[in-house]
């Protein structure tokens, strides 16, 4: 009975440590969220020239982080070990999970008004053909234009293909 007792301690203790360890690390990544978020509202870059440890300035994003780290403890303890969750990998899954949750938030405001039109423009950026794509509809009062995204054009700029692509965009 007393053995049964004490198991059942062991487990409610590793059962609250793993509780705990799960709630900080959400913490941790909400910290990492937040600054990418910011980053981006911002316009800024994330990544810098240098990057190494020894260098002044290792870019917005490791910067801030260490900014962050050394006002918040339990944040430092995270960011100064060797698994981070810094890289530029992450980084940038972090910010198309972002993204794609604002995109999927706009076409939720354009499916409840139930009318919109869409604006495309092409573009050249190294030697490839993209076409920006934005939607403009009403919300309330007011109109909204939100750019969704950029869609790939370089194998076909004809009218056939460049409908075809914005088509294949909306579905």
């Amino acid at each position: 009975m007393i053995a049964a007792l004490h198991l059942m301690l062991i487990h409610t203790q590793l059962s609250n440590a793993h509780k705990q360890q799960i709630a900080d690390n959400r913490h941790y990544i909400k910290t990492i969220t937040d600054i990418i978020l910011y980053l981006a509202r911002q316009g800024l870059a994330f990544r810098g020239h240098d990057e190494r440890l020894c260098s002044n300035n290792q870019g917005n994003f490791k910067e801030a982080c260490k900014l962050f780290a050394k006002h918040n403890p339990q944040f430092s303890n995270y960011y100064n070990n060797t698994i981070n969750y810094g890289s530029w990998l992450i980084q940038n899954d972090i910010a198309n999970i972002c993204a794609q949750h604002v995109k999927n938030s706009i076409i939720d405001e354009v499916k409840s008004c139930n009318m919109y039109s869409i604006m495309c423009d092409e573009a050249r950026s190294f030697k490839e053909e993209y076409m920006a794509f934005c939607i403009r509809y009403p919300n309330g009062l007011c109109v909204e234009e939100r750019f969704l995204g950029f869609i790939k054009v370089s194998e076909n700029q004809n009218a056939e293909s460049l409908t075809s692509a914005i088509f294949s965009f909306i579905e």
